[in-house]
């Protein structure tokens, strides 16, 4: 599960079908990297969900944001 670095468009699209559970699980492992190279998919990813989602996003943002200060 480490390698989920190349999330695409065509794979956000994706996201938008499955089940709310299985986004928040897919945001909670990029949470879990510590990466900040997820934020601009983040961003561009949280134009397109509902409401919650949006803001399971923006608290990844901001722990990934987070961490960035942290090293």
């Amino acid at each position: 599960m480490a390698e989920l670095k190349v999330l695409e468009l065509w794979s956000l699209q994706e996201l938008l079908k499955v089940n709310r559970q299985v986004v928040f699980d897919v945001l909670e492992l990029i949470r879990e990297t510590g990466e900040k190279e997820y934020i601009p998919v983040l961003l561009a990813w949280q134009k397109l969900e509902v409401r919650k989602v949006r803001e399971r996003i923006q608290s990844v943002i901001n722990t990934l944001e987070k961490r960035e200060f942290n090293e």
